[in-house]
C-alpha cells in the first residue's frame, strides 16, 4: 500500500530536516576515528547497503533492529507502507538477511526501504566506537552503534 505525503503530516518535518542536512561533519568524525569503510543509506535501503559491502570484504554482520534510529512515526508507517522499490531491494538481499523469530515481519519495510540521503553506516572498530559515537551525538546526529561485523559467509542476521 502507498500512502500519499499528506497522511504524514508533522512527521514528515524530521524527514525533511534529516534529508537536508549533510554528512560532512560526521563523515570527518568517523573518519578520525580510524574509519575505513563508510557508505551513505539510499535507494538500496540498509540492508542492501550493508550485504554490498558484506560481499566485498568477504565478512557477515549481526544488526540489532532496536538499536537503528529511526524517525518518529517509521515503525507505524512501516506496517501500512511501502516504497516503491521495496519489492526489488528485498528480492536482492534475498538470503544473504536472516531475521531472526523474534523480528518482527514489518520491520523488513524499514530495512529494505529506499532513502534519500539516508544518513551514513561507518564500520568502526570496537574500542574507538564508543568515543566516535559520543562525538557524533554533541554534533547532533541521530547516531547508534547497531551490530557488529563477523567472520561469516556474507549473510546479514537482524536481530531484536
Amino acid at each position: 500500500m502507498f500512502a500519499s505525503l499528506n497522511n504524514f503530516g508533522a512527521d514528515f518535518n524530521p524527514a525533511i530536516k534529516s534529508m537536508t542536512d549533510t554528512n560532512i561533519k560526521a563523515s570527518n568524525i568517523l573518519k578520525s576515528h580510524g574509519c575505513k569503510c563508510c557508505t551513505d543509506i539510499t535507494g538500496f535501503g540498509l540492508a542492501v547497503t550493508l550485504i554490498e559491502v558484506l560481499e566485498e570484504s568477504k565478512l557477515s554482520a549481526i544488526i540489532n533492529s532496536s538499536k537503528i534510529p529511526l524517525l518518529q512515526g517509521v515503525v507505524e508507517y512501516s506496517k501500512t507502507c511501502a516504497c516503491p522499490v521495496l519489492g526489488i531491494n528485498l528480492e536482492t538481499a534475498g538470503e544473504k538477511m536472516i531475521l531472526d523469530d523474534d523480528v518482527e515481519p514489518h520491520f523488513v519495510n524499514i530495512l529494505g526501504d529506499a532513502q534519500t540521503s539516508g544518513g551514513l553506516i561507518g564500520f568502526i572498530k570496537p574500542d574507538k566506537a564508543d568515543s566516535c559515537l559520543d562525538e557524533l551525538k554533541k554534533i547532533g546526529c541521530n547516531a547508534a552503534i547497531i551490530g557488529e561485523v563477523t567472520k561469516g559467509d556474507s549473510k546479514l542476521r537482524i536481530t531484536k
